[in-house]
């Protein structure tokens, strides 16, 4: 019986559905973290699911590279895929849920906050239907994070990995997290991997598990 993987993969802002005005971020109204993303949650909620699931829902090279990645790992264990979405939380990879705007890399018209403030927006998640706790996970994890992306999700890696019953390995990441293994992003690896410089990580990633890992 092969042991299981978890995989931590992160969004992608190319996306198959055309997401409704309602639910992308530039529409939220001023105020705090916590009431821009209870409004955002209730939206997500309150809208109609797509009739595909995320993994057909985003698109574009870096995606491919990520379910190739999970494809890979397939090989030699017994995956289980998980989206880390700023507009959905953490998500099973085959759910089903509508499209959306929403981002935590800066600078973009659907950022969802300030990356000071982004761990907060995260935690607010956790209240959109589906989200997956984090402290559920056990076993090996490997987590493929954007500076960004890892910055929000920060609280809940150092969990993990303070955890007796999880062995984390973060490709990417924004800082190195106690007891945690990571592998920070490399650009000079581009020549040897390949590709485009947003789809290092997952390439990354699938060479680590080239290798033996």
């Amino acid at each position: 019986m092969l042991q299981q993987l978890t995989i931590v993969i992160t969004c992608t802002d190319r996306k198959t559905r055309v997401p409704s005005p309602q639910l992308t971020a530039r529409t939220l109204p001023q105020g705090t973290v916590e009431q821009r993303c209870g409004e955002w949650v209730s939206r997500v909620s309150t809208s109609p699911v797509e009739d595909v699931p995320l993994r057909q829902l985003y698109k574009g090279g870096t995606w491919q590279q990520f379910l190739q990645l999970v494809a890979d790992a397939a090989d030699n264990w017994a995956t289980r895929p998980l989206v880390a979405s700023a507009g959905l939380g953490l998500q099973e990879l085959d759910s089903s849920l509508p499209s959306y705007a929403a981002t935590f890399s800066p600078g973009h018209a659907d950022s969802a906050c300030a990356a000071s403030v982004s761990g907060e927006w995260w935690a607010g998640l956790r209240n959109v239907p589906g989200a997956r706790p984090m402290n559920e996970l056990t076993g090996p994890v490997l987590a493929v994070l954007s500076s960004a992306y890892s910055r929000a999700m920060h609280e809940d890696l150092a969990a993990l990995a303070a955890r007796s019953d999880v062995d984390l390995l973060l490709v990417g990441g924004w800082q190195d997290v106690a007891g945690a293994t990571r592998i920070p992003a490399d650009r000079a690896l581009r020549g040897a991997l390949g590709g485009t410089v947003g789809s290092l990580l997952p390439r990354m990633a699938r060479h680590w598990l080239a290798i033996g890992a």
